[in-house]
């Protein structure tokens, strides 16, 4: 039993100075809860894309790497015989579905685990990398559940995004072609344009907004013990009044995870690009890129998640008064359990 932290409520310099200090205190426990996922689906990713799916990529690499698609400039009567359409399909099929496994289930396990164990952490209890995990499946379908919801949205709405900027634009070619030749017509096109910016700015705005508000949803599973729905909405409640001050602490730490992991990643592919032509140099440079962008998520994962664990402690402080909550739990345990806080 370590000594717990004295809650109170925090400015944002405090949140982040206390996530720094529990993030150094149990820096390799933190990131072996990530690296104990991360770094299995990253081997078995690779060697789905590299090994089933290798000759897809590398018609696709082959391609970008000719200087001039089109031997001695001979011209092109079929496009589709240049470019690798069934590559292409194959390489982002097996792309979106590794990508939804890792944000459905790896993502929601890591992210729980942390959240569990920046909780202990942070109210005295020992952290293991182990038990950080021990989550419970109710716990972890509702993480799943919770995080669906949002993502089922954002497709419904880019559907219609894209709905209105198809109809824009079969619209446009109509009354340039001469096909369409009438006032309605050209209303239409007009009134589809403008649904398009209009959506694209809603979708924008939207997607910040739901963020920001359902930030706390995995706290409110793992450490709450609520249901997905439950979850959304008391992450919801939490956030009411503290948008801005959440928004800025997401927006400091997008710029730090961008230092770590995207900013390395950006400066591996672009050297590769511009250094590296032939196939096999493409292929082994996307290997590099992927396994350094992996390396600092690792790293800058952990540190987020310390970051949100703690606002949503100070934002039950502000708002429950959750530090006289705990503080009586405590007395009334002689100090030996911290009740109630970690599921």
């Amino acid at each position: 039993m370590t000594t717990p932290t004295t809650m109170r409520p925090m400015t944002i310099g405090d949140l982040l100075d206390s996530a720094f200090r529990l993030y150094r205190k149990h820096f390799l426990t933190f990131i072996g809860i990530v690296a104990l996922l991360q770094i299995p689906l990253f081997i078995g990713t690779t060697l789905i894309q590299f090994v089933f799916f290798g000759g897809a990529m590398a018609d696709i690499l082959g391609l970008a790497s000719q200087p001039s698609p089109v031997p001695g400039g001979a011209p092109v009567t079929d496009p589709f015989a240049l470019f690798p359409v069934m590559s292409y399909i194959t390489v982002i099929g097996s792309s979106l579905v590794l990508g939804l496994i890792q944000y459905l289930v790896v993502y929601n396990l890591i992210t729980g685990a942390l959240a569990r164990a920046t909780a202990r952490s942070f109210v005295g209890q020992e952290v293991s990398i182990l038990d950080s995990y021990r989550i419970g499946w109710r716990a972890f379908f509702s993480l799943v559940v919770a995080s669906l919801l949002p993502y089922l949205a954002t497709i419904a709405v880019t559907a219609l995004i894209v709905g209105c900027a198809v109809g824009a634009g079969f619209a446009s070619v109509g009354l340039a072609t001469g096909g369409f030749d009438n006032t309605l017509m050209t209303v239409g096109a007009v009134v589809a344009a403008l649904g398009v910016f209009a959506l694209v700015a809603a979708f924008i705005v939207g997607t910040i907004v739901l963020y920001v508000r359902f930030l706390f949803a995995t706290q409110a599973i793992v450490l709450e013990g609520q249901g997905p729905i439950s979850a959304l909405g008391r992450s919801w409640r939490l956030s009411r009044g503290n948008f801005w001050r959440t928004l800025l602490l997401i927006f400091l730490m997008g710029i730090l995870s961008y230092l770590i992991s995207g900013l390395p990643a950006s400066g591996v592919n672009l050297a590769v690009t511009f250094s590296m032509r032939s196939t096999e140099a493409l292929l082994l440079g996307s290997f590099v890129t992927t396994l350094v962008a992996n390396l600092g998520l690792i790293l800058a994962l952990p540190l987020q998640f310390c970051v949100y664990t703690l606002l949503y402690y100070d934002l039950r402080v502000r708002r429950e008064g959750y530090d006289l909550e705990l503080r009586v739990q405590q007395q009334a345990t002689g100090g030996e359990q911290q009740a109630g806080v970690v599921g």
